[in-house]
């Protein structure tokens, strides 16, 4: 009996003592050479503009496009979502010059609703009529591609889940990595003369929009270390869902 109550004592103290899973940060890990992020969740005022969590650049809406959930994905979180009919998305056409003399680095946690039957970016920095770019985003064919000062490193076909997408010049390639899966074309190029940026369209007023949903866009001055890229990736599965 009394070993019967014992046991019985020692199961319940045990169940007491469990200690839930701290949850996930809403804050990213950033990487040491990280330029300016925007955040589906932080810095917006709504209707109007999305503001950048290092140095504050701002994101206007064009044509009303909305930040809610999307479904249950990401984790059911509000993400910034962009509709190629009304060409609604968020941009800027100002001096947006963060990469003069950097190799730049793009990561991109997002999905396209609707695949393109067009070239259209999902995430872009280039100038002001577009004529340049350093994006990630998918062609009329619908494959999935990055965008490097009009040369393109193509990766496979696209799809409506959720992706890590990231995109990088390295001195000799340039590269586009979807989940950690990377494509690389010989490319030592590194001009990128940007002053403008767009999430689900192209940065300039009046520009092409994708009926895409992205909840993180994050640019660094070149590749980060792959510890700190190992840190991010962990960070998007545990609190956005991805892959």
């Amino acid at each position: 009996m009394i070993g019967r109550r014992y046991g019985r004592r020692r199961r319940n103290t045990a169940t007491h003592d469990a200690t839930p899973p701290a949850p996930p940060s809403q804050t990213p890990p950033l990487p040491s050479n990280a330029i300016e992020y925007w955040h589906s969740e932080l810095g917006v005022t709504p209707s109007v503009l999305i503001a950048g969590q290092i140095q504050g650049y701002q994101l206007f809406f064009f044509s009303a496009p909305t930040i809610a959930p999307d479904g249950v994905l990401f984790g059911g979180r509000d993400v910034m979502q962009s509709t190629t009919s009304g060409g609604k998305y968020f941009g800027n056409g100002s001096a947006f010059t963060l990469f003069a003399g950097s190799r730049p680095y793009m990561y991109v946690i997002g999905r396209y609703r609707t695949i393109p039957s067009a070239d259209i970016w999902m995430s872009e920095t280039g100038d002001h009529f577009g004529f340049t770019r350093f994006a990630v985003g998918c062609n009329a064919a619908g494959n999935l591609r990055g965008s490097f000062e009009g040369a393109f490193t193509t990766d496979g076909g696209a799809d409506t889940g959720v992706h890590r997408f990231e995109a990088w010049f390295d001195g000799t390639n340039r590269n586009f990595r979807v989940d950690g899966s990377n494509t690389a074309t010989a490319d030592a190029s590194q001009n990128v003369a940007c002053n403008a940026v767009g999430i689900g369209g192209s940065g300039a007023v009046g520009g092409s929009a994708s009926d895409s949903s992205v909840a993180f866009v994050l640019y660094c001055a070149a590749k980060p270390t792959d510890p700190e890229i190992a840190a991010l990736n962990a960070w998007a599965t545990a609190y956005w869902g991805a892959p």
